[in-house]
This record gives structure tokens, C-alpha cells and sequence, in this order.
């Protein structure tokens, strides 16, 4: 994961490439997590007067709301 930044805010859970996931023909980050935050970040350098696109895949599986704050 050259020039990510994985943030645990908790005492679990786990990064992993996954070959089986793929997205483009490249595999996944597979984060696993028992309900603690987790963020995964990269620092991007950019030009000043510039417009960028930035994307992201996200998929899910198994997530539960258990209460608390969040976007809304």
C-alpha cells in the first residue's frame, strides 16, 4: 500500500490486498472491521488552478447501523 495511510480508531481489524476482488483487472483493499473506525488514506500533490477528478469504488458487505453520529 506505497502512500496510503491506514487510520485505526480501534482495537480490531484488518488490511489486506485481495486478489479475488478485482476492479480493472487490479486487486481490492479489503478492510475488515468490528464496528471501529478505520480510514484508509493517500496524499495527493496538485497543481494550484488545476481541476481534478478524483473516484473511488466502494463495496460493502455485512454493515450494520449501530447508532451514533455520521453524515445525514
Amino acid at each position: 500500500m506505497n502512500g496510503w495511510t491506514l487510520l485505526n480508531y480501534g482495537k480490531g481489524g484488518t488490511t489486506a490486498i485481495d486478489q479475488a476482488e478485482l476492479r480493472n483487472g487490479k486487486p481490492a483493499l479489503r478492510i475488515e472491521s468490528p464496528g471501529e473506525l478505520m480510514l484508509v488514506r493517500q496524499t495527493v500533490k496538485v497543481k494550484p488552478h488545476t481541476t481534478y477528478l478524483l473516484s473511488a469504488d466502494i463495496k460493502v458487505k455485512d454493515v450494520h447501523e449501530q447508532g451514533g453520529g455520521g453524515a445525514g
